[in-house]
């Protein structure tokens, strides 16, 4: 299991997280979710036989795998995390290295963007 770190995409109402390369049993680096409940997130895969779980937890240890967020390429999903601190990407199936996943949020009314991640 490798923890792959994600890039960030930061504008003035939104933030995208990009996992690329990340083969079965890898697992994303934990991203601070509270300010972005709802996500749209996909899944790419030059194969199409990635099979994706946005992960949830509240201590950044424990982790959850929410019925709702178990995903397959090139799938794209609207996912609803209201009660999430921390959110991550597990692939738990892959044919090959090609799996990117892209995790996209809008700000919520009244946060502050200027908090480091």
């Amino acid at each position: 299991m490798t923890t792959v770190t994600a890039t960030v995409d930061k504008g003035d109402s939104h933030i995208a997280y990009t996992w690329a390369s990340m083969s079965a049993g890898d697992v994303g680096n934990a991203v601070d979710f509270w300010l972005w409940p709802t996500a749209v997130a996909q899944v790419v895969d030059s194969s199409g036989a990635a099979s994706v779980v946005i992960q949830i937890s509240n201590d950044g240890v424990t982790w959850f795998n929410p019925s709702n967020s178990i995903l397959s390429a090139p799938q794209l999903s609207n996912l609803d995390f209201p009660k999430a601190r921390y959110v991550r990407p597990y692939v738990y199936t892959a044919d090959a290295q090609a799996t990117a996943i892209l995790l996209l949020s809008r700000q919520l009314i009244g946060s502050d963007l200027s908090k480091d991640e």
